[in-house]
């Protein structure tokens, strides 16, 4: 990885079963905290069985596009909430969003949604701006 690739820190909130395969995705791009359990929240959930977690992550603009994809595309999955309001930002996996669709809050309160059929270098644009970083 070159050092010119700028890393940023968010909070990411998911499934407690979904650790396992981002702990394997970690890399020098894509680096997990520790998971903090948090207050399961019905009006979320499909099912009350769901355990959310929260964790920071330090990732590249590009491996967090790729990775929100993969989220909201997750087949029985939902969409992703990316809430730019909070620092650090907060992505959520387990925000009311509805399969496919990627729902950024801008810093400002305006929001934007996108479908996730799209490439994740186009998404890239739109977090970055979002984020005010370079991509």
């Amino acid at each position: 990885m070159s050092d010119a690739v700028e890393k940023f820190e968010l909070v990411l909130e998911l499934p407690r079963d979904a650790l396992g395969t981002e702990r394997e995705l970690a890399g020098d791009d894509y680096a997990l905290g520790a998971p903090t359990d948090l207050p399961a929240d019905p009006d979320l959930m499909e099912a009350n069985f769901i355990e959310p977690v929260s964790l920071i992550v330090v990732a590249t603009l590009a491996l967090l596009a790729e990775r929100v994809l993969h989220f909201a595309l997750a087949k029985n999955g939902q969409g992703v909430l990316i809430d730019t309001r909070s620092k650090p930002p907060r992505v959520s996996a387990l925000a009311g969003v509805p399969q496919g669709f990627v729902v950024i809050v801008k810093a400002n309160g305006a929001t934007e949604t996108v479908r996730a059929d799209q490439p994740p270098n186009e998404l890239s644009k739109l977090i970055g701006a979002a984020l005010k970083l370079k991509g």
